[in-house]
């Protein structure tokens, strides 16, 4: 059996409500130094598909923007991916398969969502110990 095609969309919202409410959060807890947060969400969607018939259910274009590999440069800070465990069920994935075949995309067979956080100003370790503080919750996800 061959294995299935795996396709990844990377989405970046031009302006970014949740990554404003972290980034002040963060500062009022005494994270001056950073400078800004970008978060990036990813769609891991695997299966026969054709992504570009279901961009209209992964990303706005009004209030995004997107591309098959990641918009972060990692020379503007440490990136922190945090994305659900293995075993645990993602709650956007019935979601995002029930929009593909409304859209007629049958061969969707898995798809899995994971957010990509990007700590302008800091260092790997100041990002890593805030994300595992604040970001994720370590009974269902991990951070990549």
């Amino acid at each position: 059996m061959a294995a299935m095609a795996i396709h990844s969309v990377y989405a970046l919202f031009k302006d970014d409500p949740e990554a404003r409410n972290w980034l002040a959060f963060f500062r009022r807890h005494g994270c001056s130094r950073l400078n800004n947060l970008v978060i990036e969400r990813v769609f891991w969607l695997e299966g026969d598909v054709d992504v570009q018939k279901l961009m209209t259910l992964l990303v706005n274009p009004l209030y995004q923007t997107h591309s098959e590999n990641s918009q972060l440069d990692s020379r503007q800070g440490p990136i922190v991916e945090i994305a659900y465990r293995p075993a645990v069920t993602d709650p956007e994935t019935p979601s995002i398969l029930a929009g593909a075949q409304a859209l007629g995309e049958n061969g969707l067979e898995f798809a899995r969502l994971s957010k990509r956080y990007q700590f302008v100003g800091l260092q790997a370790d100041e990002a890593r110990k805030l994300a595992t503080r604040f970001l994720y919750n370590k009974v269902v996800e991990r951070v990549r």
